[in-house]
């Protein structure tokens, strides 16, 4: 009979329990309904702020400013969506039409600059003097400004073709009144220096002469100097040096930098590039 009546008191308990905790499951789920209502209107304020046509037209501004195209027609979409008659749309899609014009005027500038080069690199092919050796089948393309004659102290550039097949060369001579005996030869400008590296006994010339001594070389240019050109050509602290014996150093005239300009843009033009 205890027995029984222990049963019924601890089936009666826990009743009771569930009975609580079913109670406690209600009320968190109500508290859970309530947090999520709350949330959801605080999502639509926030939504409602953003979306707000001054706030939008604010956003539009700055995206203008910023020359982002895809965050205005962004902007433009939200208008649609959340105000489509209002009249700010019209100031954000005006933005979008005159970015699209700036775009469309920095092409074709750049477009005006593309052509200006390629017609300065073709006149500078035909500034140039062009001779054709008929027994080698070489045409050769000299600077116009100077010939460079060996009894000069002169630096040039010149050009050689055959075909398909295009070199460039360089010369480089002294003329005093005693030797200098050089090995080396040297370009520079700012600082930058660059050897021009040739063989002592088959690219070197020397003759005696009215007015003195002369030496040259005449050697063919690589590829890798040509950039280290281009700079020289452009800088007015440009020197040549010839060096053994003794030493001469000289600044390239204005003459000598426009003719290295030219050759190395008809160079380009006739590479192809």
């Amino acid at each position: 009979m205890k027995k029984i009546t222990l049963l019924l008191l601890l089936l009666s308990f826990l009743i009771s329990c569930t009975g609580e905790l079913k109670k406690e499951n209600e009320e968190l789920r109500a508290q859970v309904s309530n947090l999520q209502t709350e949330n959801k209107n605080l999502q639509d304020e926030l939504t409602s702020f953003r979306m707000d046509p001054a706030n939008l037209l604010a956003k539009a501004e700055r995206f203008y400013s910023e020359k982002n195209m895809d965050a205005l027609r962004g902007t433009v979409l939200n208008f649609d969506i959340y105000h489509p008659t209002s009249e700010l749309k019209n100031q954000v899609v005006d933005m979008i039409t005159k970015l699209e014009n700036e775009k469309k005027k920095e092409i074709a500038e750049q477009e005006r600059i593309k052509k200006l080069e390629e017609q300065k690199k073709l006149a500078s092919v035909n500034k140039l003097k062009k001779r054709l050796d008929d027994v080698s089948g070489v045409t050769w393309y000299t600077n116009p400004y100077f010939t460079h004659y060996n009894n000069r102290n002169l630096t040039s550039l010149y050009i050689g073709q055959n075909g398909s097949s295009v070199w460039l060369r360089i010369k480089m001579s002294y003329q005093g009144e005693d030797w200098i005996f050089f090995e080396n030869a040297y370009l520079s400008y700012e600082g930058k220096t660059k050897e021009i590296v040739f063989d002592e006994y088959e690219n070197k010339e020397t003759e005696v002469g009215n007015g003195g001594v002369w030496e040259w070389i005449d050697v063919t240019v690589s590829e890798y100097d040509i950039p280290f050109l281009k700079n020289l050509a452009k800088s007015t602290d440009s020197k040549m040096r010839l060096t053994g014996k003794y030493t001469k150093t000289r600044n390239l005239s204005s003459n000598e930098r426009k003719a290295i300009e030219d050759v190395l843009l008809a160079y380009d033009v006739l590479k192809g590039r």
